[in-house]
C-alpha cells in the first residue's frame, strides 16, 4: 500500500487494549468486519516476541481488509512484522531515526500532548498525530493533563493555527 493511500485511511483507529495473542487478534477481527480500516498494536509491556507473534497474526486480516497496521512504540519491530508504519511516543526514537530504520514510504505518527509538540512533530515530518489524552486514563503511566482544540482547529493540522495552544505544558 502507498503512503498516500495509508495517510487517506486514517481516520478512527483502534489501538489494542490490554489483551494478548488471540485476545488481540479477536479485538481486530471484529473492529475491521465493523469497517475499521487503522490499527495501532500496542503491547506496552509485553516482550519483543509477543508483539512480532501478535503483529504476524494480525497482519494478514489488516490487508485481507485494505486495513493499515501501525506497531506502537519500535520501529524495528514494525519493519519485522511488515507493517504500514508506526506511531511513536514522546519517549522513543525521533522521526528521523524510525525514518532511518524504516525508509521513506512508511507512515510515521507521533504523540503530542501539547500545541508546542505539534509544531515541533509537524516540524519533523510525521505523517499523523495523536493529541491527548483529552481525558486521564490508567492505561498510560507518563502523560500530561489533558487538554483541548477548538473546534475551529480541528481539521487538518497542518492548517491549525498558533492561537489553537490550550493544552497545559507538562
Amino acid at each position: 500500500m502507498e503512503r498516500n493511500e495509508i495517510i487517506e485511511k486514517l481516520r478512527l483507529q483502534l489501538i489494542t487494549g490490554r489483551a494478548t495473542g488471540a485476545e488481540i487478534t479477536a479485538e481486530v477481527e471484529a473492529f475491521l468486519a465493523g469497517g475499521g480500516r487503522w490499527v495501532q498494536l500496542r503491547m506496552k509491556e509485553a516482550p519483543d516476541g509477543a508483539i512480532v507473534e501478535a503483529g504476524r497474526a494480525i497482519l494478514p486480516l489488516c490487508r485481507t481488509h485494505g486495513a493499515v497496521l501501525i506497531v506502537n512504540d519500535r520501529p524495528e519491530l514494525a519493519l519485522e512484522i511488515g507493517a504500514d508504519g508506526v506511531h511513536l511516543g514522546k519517549m522513543d526514537a525521533t522521526p528521523s531515526e524510525a525514518r532511518t530504520i524504516l525508509g521513506p514510504d512508511i507512515t510515521i505518527g507521533g504523540t503530542a500532548n501539547t500545541f508546542e509538540d505539534i509544531v515541533r512533530l509537524q516540524a519533523e515530518g510525521v505523517d499523523y498525530i495523536g493529541l491527548g489524552p483529552y481525558r486521564f486514563t490508567t492505561t498510560k503511566r507518563k502523560t500530561s493533563a489533558p487538554c483541548w482544540v477548538p473546534k475551529a482547529s480541528v481539521g487538518s493540522w497542518r492548517r491549525w493555527p498558533s492561537t489553537a495552544s490550550r493544552c497545559p505544558s507538562p
